[in-house]
């Protein structure tokens, strides 16, 4: 490395499969074991390195449902033991594909004390794959330094609109109700938000070497597969693949999905609502082939990394919502169902746990300490945020930050919950912790205040001004 430029860098890519064994259970429903039955396709641990004289950038992408706080300590703790990174260099995010498993917990705290272990998958992880998979990522961080080579970058983007949908329809009455299917369409007002329909290309070739490696940006929830029992890699591995055969086997596509606490492959108003995995990738391989025709290599990019944490107050919990949740546990200790097949449990005693276990956490701590996490490469900012924001921080972080690109990874570096604007926060209906007499579905899946999400907009785009000190002109190849 002594003889490497200034700007001169070097980048490494592997890939790891992480497909889990048989009988693990498959995160994304917290009502039902999913002990895994088949494999439709394999899902992968994804590693980029990049390195220059000063320092060394590690982005991990994972075809899981989540990576929770724990776990994200534990990744990057091995990672530097193994490597001496740094942990503000190691960016761990998990695509939230929703028919494979979370690492670690995401629902309910590892000690909480109200679920039995024979209830294990109600705290949503399954810690037979924890012990698999840590190993598994280290060896990609470890195969993507030996293969690092001298390389050329480059950074575009284009649009591909047909595919997302915000999936939060406002009602007459102003409820919401996260799809509109089920209902009179009459009864529906408008679609509370937009989607984001920018596809992103960080490009990596070799110099001297056939190396090629790709960081892809998308936004969209990948829930195909759900709520079965085989494993699929949702659209980002449908991407993925499609991409490998135009570019060749041994290149790599690292995809990180944006904030799509609100988005999904959904449009209700439509015959066929769902729009399919292959027309997903299929699609999203055009958007990024027409990325690449158009991208102009460089020789040399400036790497930094920023790390920022923010002390968030969490939620109060309405005392209605409180006395109810008591009184149902004290009611039902053990899980009770809501079908005669005892396959899932009911929703109330899903979400009084929930709400339970989120009391119990701000006793300890009334506050939330959240990282924002940022890298630079050349033109390019990618920013790490943990958990499910809304699209609209996205967008305004976008259009205000000082980079030329900006691609923002959601579910990075832990897990927190739904993130929503101010306005959607306050709305009665599904994913909010209402006031009504029945436990409405959200629990502790809203971890954070309701200005949490403007603190981190504000946040973010600081950290990324530390890094693009001026705003890069906004043109596009």
């Amino acid at each position: 490395m002594s003889c490497l430029e200034t700007d001169a860098i070097l980048a490494g890519a592997a890939e790891t499969d992480i497909t889990p064994e048989k009988g693990i259970h498959l995160a994304g429903d917290l009502l039902m074991y999913r002990p895994m039955e088949t494999v439709n396709d394999s899902i992968y641990a994804e590693a980029l390195v990049l390195k220059n004289r000063e320092r060394t950038l590690c982005i991990l992408s994972m075809d899981v449902l989540s990576v929770n706080d724990a776990m994200t300590r534990q990744i990057r703790q091995s990672i530097r033991d193994a490597y001496g990174m740094e942990f503000a260099d190691i960016m761990v995010h998990a695509t939230q594909n929703h028919a494979a498993p979370a690492v670690g917990n995401f629902h309910l705290r590892d000690d909480n004390a109200i679920v039995s272990d024979a209830f294990f998958y109600l705290r949503g992880g399954d810690k037979r794959y924890e012990a698999y998979v840590i190993p598994k990522v280290l060896s990609a961080v470890g195969m993507a330094l030996d293969s690092a080579c001298p390389v050329q970058w480059a950074a575009g983007r284009t649009v591909e609109g047909r595919i997302a949908f915000n999936r939060r329809y406002i009602l007459r009455d102003g409820s919401v109700r996260v799809f509109a299917r089920g209902i009179d369409y009459d009864q529906v007002q408008y679609v509370e938000g937009p989607m984001d329909p920018e596809v992103g290309v960080l490009a990596f070739k070799g110099i001297n070497s056939n190396f090629f490696a790709s960081v892809l940006h998308y936004t969209c929830h990948p829930v195909h597969g759900y709520p079965g029992r085989a494993v699929t890699a949702g659209w980002p591995g449908t991407w993925r693949s499609r991409l490998k055969i135009l570019h060749g086997s041994e290149s790599r596509f690292l995809v990180l999905n944006g904030c799509c606490g609100n988005i999904s492959h959904a449009d209700s108003f439509q015959d066929e609502p769902e729009i399919p995995v292959e027309r997903m990738g299929q699609l999203l391989t055009a958007a990024a082939s027409r990325v690449y025709e158009k991208l102009q290599y460089r020789n040399g990019a400036v790497l930094d990394s920023r790390s920022r944490t923010v002390r968030i107050p969490r939620p109060m919990i309405p005392l209605e919502q409180l006395t109810r949740a008591r009184a149902i546990i004290q009611e039902h200790p053990e899980p009770f169902f809501q079908d005669r097949a005892k396959r899932q449990v009911a929703w109330d005693w899903v979400h009084a746990a929930g709400i339970l276990d989120l009391h119990e956490e701000m006793e300890t701590n009334p506050y939330y300490d959240y990282e924002i996490q940022a890298f630079r490469i050349g033109s390019t900012a990618i920013l790490a945020l943990t958990g499910e924001p809304f699209v609209e921080a996205q967008l305004r972080i976008k259009m205000e930050a000082h980079s030329l690109y900006t691609y923002v990874a959601h579910m990075s570096n832990g897990y927190v919950g739904y993130i929503p604007t101010r306005e959607a926060y306050g709305r009665q209906g599904f994913y909010r912790m209402g006031a009504g007499t029945l436990i409405q579905r959200g629990a502790n899946w809203y971890r954070l205040a309701p200005e949490a999400l403007d603190i981190i907009m504000d946040s973010s785009l600081a950290l990324i001004s530390e890094m693009f000190p001026q705003r890069m002109e906004r043109t596009f190849e």
